[in-house]
């Protein structure tokens, strides 16, 4: 199923008030498309991610500031980023980890957020994402 602009919803950016951190579960070489797909199997309209950092630490953008899957709670408040990967058992990599600090850092001065904005989704939901803690 093709995305389309009307699947989601549309905001300002000036609504976005978290830089909200998720793993995606799966094996670090998961293409967008098969996220994708898992997120649309789940009732989204695609890709809830605004952002997917690969398990070599490549940046991805994968959606617009302006589109979000829902516009309630974390959803239509957060700017999601992704980490290729299920950190249950093991931390991202630091080429991860940098990639994921460059981009927050640069993403907290493009919206005008202080570093508090930055939360993991387990903050919001229950979750296991965007890992276990302790």
């Amino acid at each position: 199923m093709p995305r389309t602009a009307k699947d989601f919803k549309r905001r300002q950016a000036d609504a976005i008030k978290y830089l909200v951190i998720n793993h995606t579960g799966g094996p670090a070489d998961l293409s967008i498309d098969k996220l994708a797909g898992y997120h649309r199997d789940r009732g989204y309209p695609g890709l809830a991610y605004h952002y997917v950092i690969d398990g070599d630490g490549k940046i991805m953008q994968t959606n617009p500031w302006t589109d979000t899957v829902s516009d309630q709670g974390y959803l239509g408040e957060g700017l999601n980023i992704a980490i290729a990967g299920k950190f249950d058992n093991e931390p991202p990599s630091d080429v991860q980890l940098q990639a994921a600090a460059q981009l927050c850092a640069w993403l907290l001065v493009e919206l005008r957020l202080l570093p508090d904005a930055i939360k993991g989704v387990s903050e919001f939901v229950s979750t296991g994402s965007p890992a276990r803690s302790g």
